[in-house]
C-alpha cells in the first residue's frame, strides 16, 4: 500500500511511499533512512506517477534533510561526495 507523503500547497500530495529499505547507514553522524518513493512531476497536465526513485532521509540541525538517489539504490554518502564534486567542478 503506498501512503502518500510531503503536502505542498501549490500542488498538494506529490509523493507516494512505496517502500522503506530496512538498511541504515550513517551520514555527517546522523542515521540514514532510504525510501523508494513514486513522484509526480509537477507540470500542469501531467496526472502520472513517475518512477520508483530512491530518497535518503536523515536529520541534521533539527531539520529532517533529504538527498534524491536516483533509481538504484547506493549509499547516500557515496551519492553526495559525487554531487559535491560536480558541483566544484561547474564552480570552476
Amino acid at each position: 500500500m503506498a501512503k502518500r507523503l510531503r503536502k505542498t500547497p501549490e500542488r498538494g500530495l506529490n509523493r507516494q511511499v512505496t517502500h522503506v529499505c530496512p538498511t541504515h547507514d550513517e551520514l555527517g553522524g546522523s542515521s540514514v533512512t532510504y525510501q523508494l518513493e513514486r513522484v509526480q512531476c509537477g507540470k500542469p497536465k501531467c496526472r502520472r506517477w513517475h518512477g520508483p526513485y530512491w530518497y535518503a532521509y536523515w536529520t541534521a540541525g533539527g531539520k529532517t534533510r533529504s538527498l534524491y538517489i536516483g533509481k538504484k539504490l547506493r549509499p547516500a554518502a557515496e551519492v553526495a561526495t559525487e554531487r559535491n564534486q560536480r558541483r566544484r567542478a561547474a564552480a570552476q
